[in-house]
């Protein structure tokens, strides 16, 4: 009889050393995070001067941005690319998005 409680109670230790050791990983680093970013007119500057093909290219780069900097990078892209097209069609300013597209 005791050699089983002594088994059971080497067991039950070895049970919550090993919980204990399981640590959870460490936080991301907020800026590495990649959240699905978020397209359309509230989020996209320009949205409603895009064809229906360049709002799918758009969505999918974003879709696919490895990190925040890079979605940032690509969404200031795009606001650049509206302005231009919006002076081509005499359009003086493109308003900014409602919305935060990459957080």
């Amino acid at each position: 009889m005791r050699i089983v409680l002594n088994a059971a109670g080497l067991a039950a230790g070895l049970l919550c050393a090993a919980a204990a050791a399981q640590q959870p990983p460490p936080p991301a680093d907020p800026a590495s995070v990649v959240r699905a970013p978020r397209v359309g007119p509230e989020y996209t500057p320009g949205w409603d001067m895009m064809t229906d093909k360049e709002r799918h290219d758009y969505r999918q780069r974003m879709i696919a941005a490895p990190t925040r900097a890079e979605c940032q990078r690509m969404r200031d892209e795009q606001v650049r690319l509206a302005a231009e097209r919006a002076r081509s069609r005499g359009i003086k300013d493109v308003p900014n998005p409602r919305l935060e597209a990459c957080e």
